[in-house]
């Protein structure tokens, strides 16, 4: 993208030319549309980057229960793409995530309970 950009100004003078400067503010639209959308799944590799931990710590954590499938992650034809907001929650929480019960099915034989009585 930056070549693009430069190849453009060496080419000619950009004020005495619309076309090239209506190409740059294209280009800059179209960078500012990718930097500023967040991305709310990330791989593996993606994850380590995001947290400062390296990969194999990453995968420690999935196999020791850290980090639970269907919460933190999911598994999507051999990869696991990991939520940001669960993991964002996992980081602000006190809580380690493999000590809290993430058990639904008595929540929802509780609210059901309630509703039936």
């Amino acid at each position: 993208m930056i070549k693009t950009i430069k190849s453009l100004i060496t080419k000619g003078d950009i004020m005495n030319n619309s076309t090239q400067l209506q190409n740059i503010e294209n280009k800059l639209s179209q960078l500012i549309e990718l930097v500023g959308t967040p991305k709310e799944w990330f791989n593996t590799n993606e994850i380590s980057h995001y947290l400062g931990y390296s990969k194999e710590s990453i995968h420690k954590m999935v196999k020791s229960g850290e980090f639970k499938q269907g919460i933190h992650y999911h598994k999507k034809i051999k990869r696991l793409l990991f939520s940001k907001k669960a993991i964002d929650l996992w980081v602000k929480s006190d809580i380690p995530a493999n000590s809290i019960n993430y058990n639904t099915d008595d929540k929802i034989n509780e609210i059901l309970s309630s509703i039936a009585a």
